[in-house]
């Protein structure tokens, strides 16, 4: 997974305006993690899996009146990974990553799917 730079302001990056249309999860991380390898710096992983990757992505990144659509972050203070998969797999794929990244914002918990089978 690659991750790059949004930008403090201005139109979203061509990469991350490509996404329209597309599954996948993502990962928002503190730059100082990527720089420095520093545990705890993953603030959150999510997921699309209605083809609408850019658009959940992009709201982590706006102002929400009120309860929002999640935890909103400064797109200077950031760095996004992004993991395009089919539709069926992105939810699979979202929960291998916040078992993996152990990311700071997220609420839910691990599983493993061969032990438990499918948590819904």
């Amino acid at each position: 997974m690659r991750f790059r730079e949004l930008g403090a302001e201005g139109p979203y990056p061509k990469w991350l305006r490509e996404l329209r249309g597309k599954s996948g999860a993502y990962v928002i991380a503190a730059p100082h993690w990527f720089y420095t390898d520093e545990p705890g710096a993953i603030l959150y992983v999510g997921e699309s899996h209605t083809g609408r990757l850019y658009q959940t992505c992009s709201r982590h990144f706006q102002q929400w009146k009120g309860r929002g659509a999640g935890p909103t972050y400064s797109r200077a203070g950031v760095l996004v990974g992004i993991e395009v998969t089919e539709a069926t797999d992105a939810i699979t794929t979202e929960a291998r990553l916040i078992c993996e990244l152990e990311p700071r914002d997220n609420e839910r918990g691990c599983w493993d799917a061969e032990l438990e089978g499918v948590p819904f």
